[in-house]
């Protein structure tokens, strides 16, 4: 077929011309739009043979850009704005582009004037795009592709999936990657509409599939590893084929409502070569057969065909082998060979013939490796790290993950030490993420072998860390055995006493399994006690002490060494008395909310109290949100709102709701210079419970004082968003335990982790400010958050949701202690938790602590019961087979993984009795009353409809 993508596309489409061509967010462009956009940008960059360079965000511009440019006669180059400047330069310069697109250049052009604008003829030989891929010689290189090679692979994919008029296929892929090619112009050929995916969704793959049904999505595309997660995870009703690429497809059941497809090709081949349709589960996943026009052939190295079963290289000849690498003559030669009359590339995949004819991938036969679904020349990354000011020598080697996957490994060679970090800072100035070094060692030579050539199985064995100190032996018993037991957890050869288990790569989701093996060696610890006792020694030396320890109750300085006097007497003030006296002033509210700014607006609770004051009585809603700009920052914010309330509110953007980017944790009061705030809503928070670093608190407390400081500048009433669990532990007997109101902070509890440790400091700070300083504000102590009353719509990270978590324990172990069905379960509905915030903050200055959760409960029992929903059956059992249960599961690595939320807070108090400080909420109850609110019940009705909506999201899954 001699016809061109674009003279197919105006034969064909043109029937169609009021369908529906490209859709992005709420925005829809028919054929008729898409062609008259595209010709009035093309009339204005004038008929060339030159290569256009086109950088644009995840929009409609990509497609808009590239069709412009190809009907100018014209190839593009696609330039993804998240590589490195000097990469991007680069392509530019090696590829001599004439132009250089933006979206502002594209929207000026298409404004020029077609008067004069004729069709361009175009042949099946004329260059279609430029596209880079990693080079062995330490740069990158261009693949050529012509309009011929577009034209075979969409004439093959309108056949194989069953592609026509009115089908949506979803634009997945990197606007660099090749896919993107297969995203766009299959559905462009036929009159499918394009549906160009955001880039704050892409990896949101609930929301994802929310979107596909709502949309109506028949066709996607997505890399490997995240169209194994999306198939196995989510349900999704309107797909009928999902593809995926890039790496070897894990053996995987495939979902029964649409077929599934494991594709393989070289961009050197215009995207798929071959694909395999799976029919059910298969331990070893082929990459099938070959495209319709395409044959495949598998030589040795003397360039002859081997018997059927052998292993050899894969070479491939038709209509889709494209024109070569833009300025590099001998490496397109190399590559593209003629055998037997057919011009063939040599793809340098190793791979055998299945005996039914599809094709088994075997390996490289060069330094190419596939990361994260992108193709990696392992020379290439080496070239720049032996750049770096002290390296006398390097070599890079791929490796596997023991749990799945592969990473890169370097190895360099220096008279110096080497500042890891520093290097990887220098790599990615000038590579993508993924190509910097899981690991780097520093060895005193590269081994070779007896034909000079890097000996591979001589290299020390990769330490996925920043090795900065020599190894330390263990100096007893104890050192020793959490030494293996980290060396075990980590699949590591050895560890010294001194390394640091999560420096060595380990995760909150690997202390359980620490926690299992240290038992096994008679040895308890806590799940806390990893994080702040992270080495061997430490820990050893934590043992030693610890009956000292618990013998003089050591003291939390920071929490104990404080004057509580005048926040203690500023808390007498929270009574409904208080209230009543201050509320109204001449029938009106004495505190109006006027212009807000609002922080933490991209999470559950916030975007719903962003929800909320869009139905108040504020003036302007200014969100502070943390972006790549401040396009990023305001798109992350429309997304959530679409997500979670089916509309965008583009009537409110710019005039009643602002946007500004920026980080809650820095200064942000230059970036609101020009803004008069009257209301600070501060939701931003770091809802783990236990980190390595100072994350938690750098957000938490960090983010409080910022806020505190901006209202004592600027007079603005804040109103930060805490949470009940600052009652924290109460250790000994709860006949003395006291109860958590809203006229007390501290009272002797324990604070046993970093989360309650830094939302309690935080609650301090604030309050020692009103004591003090003269600030206005209210803290809002928050329960359990839930999903919503009216809908069951719960947050979209829902496996974060600690009690949750432990709902997931009793699901997968089948049972609960008897002990624990009466235990009241308070479930707090999030647009219910919103509204009573919003309102109480209209109260009285002196009303300074709120406790807005819910006033009705549910017995865990009754919760669990309603498991029967989504087929459990949870029995009830003596707490010591209970034990034994849980035992069992900590042997199996997934399993433990879903233990930390129930470890993490055992045993808290090292062996004393410990209890979760009551809480009581009379008094906020009483004010919500008198300002309208009442909360719902959640019965059987609600609960059961929250779990099977996450149930059908895969969260019940081991």
């Amino acid at each position: 077929d001699t016809q061109t993508i674009l003279s197919l596309f105006k034969t064909q489409v043109a029937k169609t011309p009021d369908n529906i061509a490209v859709i992005f967010r709420d925005k829809r462009i028919t054929y008729r739009e898409l062609d008259e956009i595209t010709d009035r940008i093309a009339a204005g960059l004038h008929p060339t043979t030159n290569v256009i360079a086109i950088k644009v965000e995840r929009s409609e511009w990509m497609t808009i850009g590239a069709l412009s440019v190809l009907k100018a006669g014209c190839a593009y180059m696609p330039l993804d704005p998240s590589y490195p400047e000097e990469r991007l330069n680069y392509m530019q310069q090696d590829g001599n582009s004439c132009m250089l697109l933006t979206e502002k250049e594209l929207e000026e052009l298409r404004n020029t004037d077609i008067s004069e604008y004729r069709n361009v003829e175009i042949k099946p030989e004329d260059l279609f795009i430029l596209l880079y891929t990693s080079g062995s010689t330490g740069v990158p290189k261009g693949v050529m592709l012509e309009h011929r090679n577009l034209v075979a692979f969409c004439h093959w994919y309108h056949r194989y999936y069953d592609l026509h008029a009115g089908d949506k296929v979803a634009a997945y892929a990197s606007f660099g990657f090749d896919a993107n090619m297969m995203d766009m112009y299959p559905a462009l050929t036929c009159g499918a509409a394009v549906c160009i995916i955001s880039e704050d969704m892409r990896l949101n793959l609930p929301e994802l599939g929310r979107y596909f049904d709502q949309e109506g999505v028949t066709h996607s595309f997505m890399t490997t590893q995240i169209g194994f997660q999306f198939a196995t995870n989510v349900e999704c009703h309107s797909l009928r084929h999902l593809s995926v690429g890039g790496e070897a497809l894990a053996a995987l059941t495939p979902p029964s409502n649409y077929k599934m497809h494991n594709g393989y090709g070289p961009t050197e081949c215009t995207i798929f070569t071959t694909t395999y349709c799976l029919n059910g589960y298969e331990q070893h996943i082929p990459i099938g057969k070959p495209l319709d026009n395409l044959q495949l052939f598998v030589m040795d190295t003397n360039g002859r065909r081997v018997p059927l079963g052998a292993i050899g290289e894969l070479w491939v000849s038709g209509p889709q082998v494209g024109r070569g690498y833009l300025n590099l003559p001998e490496r397109t030669a190399e590559a593209f060979v003629e055998w037997n009359g057919r011009r063939c590339y040599r793809t340098g995949d190793i791979v055998r013939y299945l005996p039914d004819g599809n094709i088994q991938f075997v390996g490289r036969r060069d330094g190419q490796v596939k990361i994260r679904g992108f193709r990696i020349e392992l020379k290439e990354v080496e070239t720049v790290i032996r750049q770096f000011p002290g390296i006398k020598d390097a070599t890079v080697q791929a490796f596997d993950y023991p749990n799945g996957g592969k990473f890169i490994a370097a190895y360099v060679v220096s008279d110096e030490k080497i500042d890891v970090q520093a290097l990887n800072a220098f790599i990615r100035e000038t590579k993508p993420p993924y190509m910097v070094p899981a690991a780097t060692m520093q060895i005193d030579a590269i081994p070779l072998n007896q034909n000079q050539k890097v000996n591979r199985k001589a290299l020390p064995a990769p330490k996925i860390q920043a090795d900065d100190h020599a190894y330390v032996a263990p100096v007893n018993e104890t050192e020793k055995m959490f030494a293996d037991i980290f060396a075990s957890v980590l699949s590591l050869e050895k560890v010294g006493a001194t390394d640091n288990f999560f420096d060595l790569g380990g995760t909150s989701l690997m202390v359980t399994r620490v926690i299992i093996e240290a038992e096994k060696g008679g040895q308890h610890i806590a799940y806390a006690d990893l994080f702040s006792h992270p080495t061997p020694r430490m820990l050893a030396e934590m043992l030693t002490g610890r009956d000292t320890a618990l013998e003089n109750e050591v003291p939390d300085t920071v929490i104990t060494d404080f004057d509580y006097e005048p926040i203690n007497a500023l808390l007498q003030k929270n009574t409904l008395d208080t209230f009543l006296n201050g509320q109204m002033v001449n029938d009106k509210m004495v505190n109006g909310l006027g212009h807000v700014l609002l922080t933490g607006a991209t999470g559950f609770l916030g975007i719903h109290v962003l929800k909320e004051l869009i139905d108040s009585d504020a003036e302007t809603i200014t969100c502070l949100v943390r972006g790549k700009d401040q396009h990023d920052a305001e798109r992350r914010v429309r997304n959530l709102l679409f997500y979670y309330f089916s509309r965008r509110f583009d009537d409110l953007f710019g005039k009643r709701l602002f946007v500004v980017n920026g980080d809650v944790t820095n200064d942000f009061s230059h970036l609101l210079s020009d803004i008069s705030i009257q209301t600070v809503f501060n939701c931003a928070a770091n809802v783990k419970h236990f980190s390595k670093g100072t994350d938690i608190e750098d957000v938490n407390v960090g983010g409080a004082q910022r806020c505190v400081d901006f209202c004592l500048t600027t007079g603005a009433r804040l109103i930060h968003v805490s949470t009940t669990s600052t009652g924290g532990i109460w250790i000994g007997n709860d006949t003395s335990a006291p109860v958590l109101t809203e006229r007390n902070i501290y009272f002797g509890q324990y604070l046993g982790n970093q989360y309650m440790h830094s939302k309690f400091l935080a609650d301090r700070l604030i309050l020692d400010a009103v004591a003090h300083k003269g600030l206005k504000a209210k803290i809002m102590r928050v329960g359990n958050l839930a999903a919503r009353s009216y809908d069951g719509e719960f947050q979209v990270n829902f496996s974060t949701n600690s009690y949750m978590g432990r709902i997931k324990i009793f699901n997968m172990l089948g049972c609960c202690p008897y002990e624990q069905y009466d235990s009241p379960t308070e479930f707090s509905p999030i647009n219910e938790t919103a509204r009573a915030i919003v309102l109480l903050a209209t109260t009285p200055d002196d009303c300074t602590v709120f406790h807005p959760y819910n006033t009705h409960t549910r017995l865990l029992g009754d919760v669990l019961n309603e498991l029967k929903k989504i087929g459990t059956e949870i029995h009830f059992v003596e707490s010591e087979a209970f034990s034994v249960l849980v035992q069992q599961a900590a042997t199996d690595p997934k399993k433990a993984a879903l233990l930390t939320t129930m470890l993490a807070y055992q045993d808290m108090g090292d062996g004393k009795p410990t209890h979760i400080v009551e809480r009581d909420n009379t008094y906020t109850s009483q004010v919500l009353l008198r300002l309208g609110f009442r909360w719902t019940e959640p019965d059987s009705n609600y609960v059961g409809r929250m779990l099977t909506a996450i149930s059908q999201l895969g969260f019940f899954e081991v």
